[in-house]
């Protein structure tokens, strides 16, 4: 499994478990806004009064995709955990360099 750089932008709501807002830059340049639960970001417990923005990973599924240079990568966001922006999208191309692979 692999996972994407995002950068958390702000604390959503403090109902269980709390959600916050956070963004994925794909290689277009494109900004992606997405609001989830802080343990899908986090292993810390996010609060109103946290720093932010911080950077945070997301896991994502590499898609195969023959026609793609070798410096981006095609990430499917629904696989493992069904993250998706606001708009329901979950398939995005980024650079090679925003993920880290397991």
């Amino acid at each position: 499994m692999a996972s994407v750089a995002v950068e958390v932008t702000r604390f959503v709501d403090a109902n269980f478990p709390g959600w916050v807002e956070f963004v994925l830059h794909d290689a277009l340049g494109i900004k992606w806004t997405f609001v989830d639960k802080v343990p899908v970001l986090s292993a810390v417990a996010l609060s109103e009064a946290s720093d932010y923005p911080r950077p945070a990973m997301i896991e994502c599924e590499v898609v195969p995709d023959p026609s793609a240079s070798p410096d981006l990568v095609k990430i499917d966001t629904s696989r493992p955990w069904g993250i998706e922006a606001e708009d329901g999208t979950s398939t995005f191309v980024v650079h090679r360099s925003q993920l880290d692979r397991k």
